[in-house]
């Protein structure tokens, strides 16, 4: 049964930080890629960093600008590494999407690149 849940997402150059609301399945997504309004199809790629589940809150951060490929392998690209194949399924336990109301950084010292 899906959600509601905020999505702040934050640091992208040039543009505000905004909130949406969302409707999910279970758990935020760790990507998302977003197309910039009025920006003629760009499109923003952004992490997922913290969750606070009884707030019911995803806080992303920017990490590329681009066309939608360019952004979809890149944040597919930055998933592989940071999910490898035998925890693509499952968090692992004591990971801060399986803790109820963890509020910590899911991307420590991630580099941001502009495009």
């Amino acid at each position: 049964m899906p959600t509601q849940w905020v999505h702040q997402l934050r640091d992208c150059p040039d543009a505000e930080d905004v909130e949406v609301l969302a409707e999910e399945e279970g758990r935020p997504r760790q990507v998302l890629a977003r197309e910039r309004p009025g920006a003629g199809g760009l499109v923003d790629g952004y992490i997922l960093q913290r969750v606070d589940a009884q707030a019911r809150t995803a806080v992303y951060t920017w990490v590329r600008a681009g066309g939608p490929g360019q952004v979809t392998e890149y944040l597919l690209g930055l998933l592989a590494k940071v999910c490898p194949k035998e925890q693509a399924r499952q968090a692992p336990l004591g990971h801060p999407l399986e803790r109820p109301g963890a509020d910590e950084d899911l991307w420590p010292d991630q580099s941001r690149s502009r495009y």
